[in-house]
């Protein structure tokens, strides 16, 4: 799962700095529910790489996606920081962190069962 977890930060990092051509949406907030659903991913992958670490994953992809929002300002001509699309991060850590939880409870759950 460590690779998945590195895999998909390598790939989301070139996709976030990469150069796009202005477009006009066709749902105003389909780049939100994108970085939601790119940042559940990581989380979720991250967070089953290291299941012990889940806290310092999580305020380290909350990071990691500030980061990312200030780098397409100063490294890409097409692209601008967004706090909204910070919060969408933020939002995707956090769904992914309930989900995490429920399923590591149900997990115990069903162990001391058997």
């Amino acid at each position: 799962m460590p690779y998945l977890f590195v895999s998909l930060l390598i790939l989301v990092t070139y996709l976030l700095l990469m150069e796009m051509p202005p477009t006009t949406p066709s749902w105003p907030y389909k780049d939100k529910v994108q970085h939601i659903i790119v940042f559940l991913a990581l989380t979720t992958s991250g967070g089953l790489a290291f299941q012990n670490r889940c806290v310092a994953l999580c305020v380290m992809l909350a990071v990691y996606g500030a980061m990312m929002e200030v780098l397409q300002s100063v490294l890409t001509v097409t692209r601008i920081a967004s706090v909204y699309d910070w919060l969408a991060d933020v939002t995707g850590i956090l769904i992914a962190t309930v989900i995490l939880r429920l399923l590591s409870k149900w997990s115990n759950q069903n162990s001391s069962i058997l």
